[in-house]
This record gives structure tokens, C-alpha cells and sequence, in this order.
């Protein structure tokens, strides 16, 4: 989760479902993967999210959630953590679950350096589990 600096909630180490049903949200385009954590954060609060406005670009949204307009779901390992005035909370309770596909026709695949970064998918996703 993304928070501006100073926001009630950036106080907690980890955010919940019930922390952000009264909040105003900056939302992604419907049919966008983060779409999907909204509807389950309705799914378990029973209310609808008030999304204010909706992006498709991670940068604008965290420039909109620094100005104090409200909170988005970001990417926790493309988010600018650094950014002097976002606070990134992680949301538990919520399933969230981003899929990598990887495609190549096949004479391309035989590349080494096509196979290398299929093979460091393959590791990293084995770290991270089903």
C-alpha cells in the first residue's frame, strides 16, 4: 500500500482490509491487475472502495498518493520506496498475485541468453513458491 507521508495508517507496520474501507483511493484502470486487490478488499470490508481517480501509469499514481490525495496499490518491488514523501505498508489478508509469462518463439528460445533469463524466472519463482 501506498500512503502520503503523514497519513493516519503509515504509523502501522502492516495494513488490513478494514484499515482502508474509509479511505479515498487512486485506483488503476478496471481490468488492471490491481483492480483485482480492490474488489477483494470489497469482498472482505463489504463496502466499495471510493476510487477518486484511476492511472495506468505507477509513477503519476505515486506522485497523486504524495500529494495526499488518497492511496493506491503499488508494486512493492518497483515502488519508489524512496520517494520522500510516499510510505509503502504491506496489505495482508487480501490475496494478491501477479503472473510473469514469459513467451518465445522457438528458434529464439535456443539463445543462451533467451534460456538464462527463462532459467532465473524459473529460480526466482520457485523462491517465491505456488
Amino acid at each position: 500500500m501506498a500512503l502520503p507521508v503523514g497519513h493516519p495508517l503509515a504509523s502501522r507496520a502492516v495494513l488490513e482490509a478494514a484499515d482502508l474501507v474509509d479511505e479515498t483511493w487512486i485506483g488503476v484502470p478496471l481490468g488492471y491487475p490491481f483492480e483485482q486487490v480492490l474488489t477483494e478488499i470489497e469482498r472482505i470490508s463489504g463496502r466499495p472502495p471510493r476510487v477518486a481517480q484511476r492511472f495506468s501509469d505507477t509513477r503519476i499514481t505515486e506522485a497523486v498518493v504524495a500529494s495526499g490525495a488518497g492511496v493506491a496499490i503499488l508494486p512493492r518491488f518497483t515502488a519508489r520506496s524512496s520517494a520522500p514523501a510516499l510510505e509503502l505498508r504491506p496489505l495482508v489478508g487480501v490475496s494478491a498475485v501477479r503472473h510473469i509469462s514469459a513467451l518465445s518463439r522457438p528458434d529464439r528460445a535456443e539463445r543462451p541468453s533467451v534460456r538464462l533469463v527463462i532459467e532465473l524466472l524459473r529460480q526466482e519463482a520457485a523462491h517465491f513458491g505456488d
